[in-house]
């Protein structure tokens, strides 16, 4: 799979096992097709470098990404567009989905990781303890 021209910060496999969502300093999110190893989709929307990517298990269909521009954007990989946005108060480093794809957990350059509730949008809990 080629299309970079840079560092590849973190990647993702659909639930159904035929979609890798890969994340760059380019700030796209790029869909690649494991079949046929061919990009069949490139995110555009984030103002920074995007370093974390994770579909939710409930959905193929949607994908989470978040970076530098202190936002974690969700996607509909079905049309290529971004359906919600939620402002972080740092640089996202990480993201990950619950089982139950109900929560997404956000770890950030401020140390700290936050739980939001995807229907609600908004974040409930603050992690703290990290010190780096």
């Amino acid at each position: 799979m080629q299309g970079y021209s840079n560092w590849v910060h973190d990647l993702a496999l659909s639930p159904d096992g035929k979609i890798i969502a890969s994340s760059n300093d380019d700030k796209t999110v790029r869909l690649w097709d494991v079949q046929t190893n061919q990009c069949i989709s490139i995110l555009e929307g984030h103002a920074g470098c995007v370093w974390s990517v994770a579909f939710s298990p409930l959905s193929g269909g949607l994908l989470a990404s978040g970076g530098d521009d202190q936002t974690i954007r969700f996607w509909d990989t079905l049309s290529g567009q971004c359906v919600k946005v939620l402002q972080n108060s740092d640089r996202i480093r990480s993201i990950a989905f619950s089982h139950d794809g109900q929560i997404l957990t956000s770890g950030s350059v401020d140390c700290n990781i936050k739980l939001w509730n995807i229907r609600t949008e908004e974040w409930f809990e603050t992690l703290q303890g990290h010190t780096n």
